[in-house]
């Protein structure tokens, strides 16, 4: 019975939550803003697998989990000129390391409401477990886009960056913040670095796969608003904010399911699922 409550709140809330804030997006045609926005950035294949699966995946992973850390990738990468098979293979190993994080952190606040353990300690442990694999990721994904390790030749820092910006950032995050942000900033960090490397440093020829569209900074930040209010409201319920922290998780339920057993505590307002659909209400009715 407590596993069926646990899997109702937060989890089930926070699949339908994404899933909602997805459809939206689809239906407003964010997405396809998007990923024009992510397909002018570089003509590189391998610097465009380090932006769209490595970053813009585990951001996604982050934000909604449940395979759109997959779909939606794959998808701009065969729009992009990207072979089928080989989209999928690319992203599905980019979707190891940060799900974990997966869906604001549900795998693990799941896990330390289970085992009546610190919810930042087990992050802050799963954190220092993912550095290895999360270094090592990003120079898989180079390797096998650029046909070997010769494809390494020219972004073998931007590579190191990508990995290295992502697991000390998840480190940190882990610690400060707790398991919701992790995936969500360490991607955002990554994905900053990968744009400005290919800005200076990337080759400026243009190839058939990139986008000829240009996307104006409001219609892009419009496009990626829901996403944005969705980090910026789980920033401000987290432990760094005490006092709005404090104060939201007044607002929860307790259940006592067995005698001798840890009562549940349903925490509403600073849940997750609730977050997402409130960024998602509040983006769409002010445009």
């Amino acid at each position: 019975l407590e596993g069926a409550l646990m899997g109702i709140w937060p989890i089930a809330t926070v699949i339908i939550a994404a899933i909602f804030t997805y459809k939206m997006s689809e239906d407003q045609k964010d997405i396809e803003t998007i990923k024009n926005i992510l397909s002018n950035v570089s003509s590189d294949r391998r610097i465009i697998v380090l932006l769209v699966a490595w970053g813009f995946g585990n951001f996604l992973e982050g934000v909604a989990g449940y395979g759109t850390a997959v779909a939606i990738p794959v998808s701009i990468l065969i729009a992009m000129g990207f072979e089928p098979f080989f989209a999928c293979l690319i992203c599905l190993i980019m979707n190891t390391s940060s799900t974990a994080y997966g869906s604001v952190g549900i795998p693990i606040t799941s896990l330390a409401q289970a085992t009546n353990l610190d919810v930042n300690i087990v992050s802050s442990e799963i954190a220092f477990q993912l550095i290895l694999p999360t270094l090592t990721i990003p120079f898989v994904l180079v390797i096998l886009t650029g046909g070997g390790i010769k494809g390494l030749k020219g972004i073998f820092l931007l590579t190191l960056l990508s990995g290295m910006s992502m697991a000390v950032s998840q480190v940190f995050i882990s610690k400060t913040l707790g398991p919701e942000l992790p995936a969500i900033l360490g991607s955002i960090l990554s994905m900053t670095i990968t744009i400005v490397y290919a800005k200076f440093f990337g080759n400026k020829e243009t190839a058939e796969h990139q986008s000829k569209s240009t996307i104006s900074l409001s219609k892009g930040i419009i496009a990626c608003s829901p996403y944005i209010l969705i980090v910026t409201f789980i920033v401000l319920v987290s432990p760094l904010f005490n006092k709005i922290h404090e104060y939201l998780k007044t607002f929860q339920s307790t259940i006592s399911i067995y005698p001798e057993a840890n009562p549940l505590h349903f925490k509403w307002i600073i849940s997750p699922g609730f977050l997402i659909v409130l960024a998602t209400i509040i983006s769409y009715s002010i445009r």
